[in-house]
């Protein structure tokens, strides 16, 4: 019985077709794990941003309390009711920047609950600090300065705690994004250089 004459290319179109069979899954595994990693990049950068945004918002938390405690302080050595001019709006700006602030950091709990206790702090501040003072200086009672000095001094210290707090935890979590994305980084180099060589050495 005849048998069909070896045909010397059929094992080599195998070989080749394997070979290009075998590249094409190499590329499309390398393709997802590329877009996988691209997309934790550019997750990690949209949090870096918005914890930059965060600090920068708890750094004008202590600007605007610090304009409303002197304006306080102003009105209470001098008298003169020009002082709490600012005093009014900048609570407004602290209160709508403590609920921006909130908001950002809805994602994780212990950050709301500092936020959240950094609002009340500020609040308690105004209904046992400020506006008893203010009273007492309008109705001309001499001991006018003490509660700001007393008390005052108690709930500032609290807030500037509370808020470098929330500062360092915001600050943390950006180093710690930072390292996962450098890590994430390593990962595409040396998946791509091993893509690269295992198509080298089987071309």
């Amino acid at each position: 019985m005849n048998q069909p004459a070896y045909r010397w290319d059929t094992g080599l179109r195998l070989r080749v077709f394997g070979l290009l069979l075998f590249l094409l899954s190499l590329l499309v595994g390398l393709g997802v794990i590329l877009t996988f990693t691209f997309t934790q990049l550019n997750s990690f950068q949209e949090r870096a941003r918005l914890t930059q945004e965060n600090v920068r918002r708890a750094e004008q938390v202590a600007t605007h309390f610090a304009e409303v405690t002197s304006a306080l302080r102003g009105y209470v050595f001098t008298g003169d009711e020009t002082m709490l001019e600012p005093f009014e709006p900048k609570m407004n700006e602290l209160t709508e920047l403590l609920s921006d602030l909130e908001a950002s950091v809805a994602a994780d709990s212990e950050q709301v609950r500092r936020v959240h206790e950094l609002r009340g702090l500020i609040e308690t501040w105004r209904s046992q600090v400020a506006e008893p003072e203010i009273e007492r200086m309008r109705q001309g009672s001499p001991g006018a300065g003490s509660i700001l000095m007393n008390d005052g001094i108690n709930y500032t210290t609290q807030i500037n705690d509370l808020r470098r707090t929330i500062i360092d935890e915001e600050n943390s979590r950006m180093e710690a994004d930072v390292r996962r994305a450098s890590t994430a980084s390593d990962q595409v180099v040396r998946v791509t250089w091993l893509a690269i060589s295992l198509a080298a050495v089987l071309a």
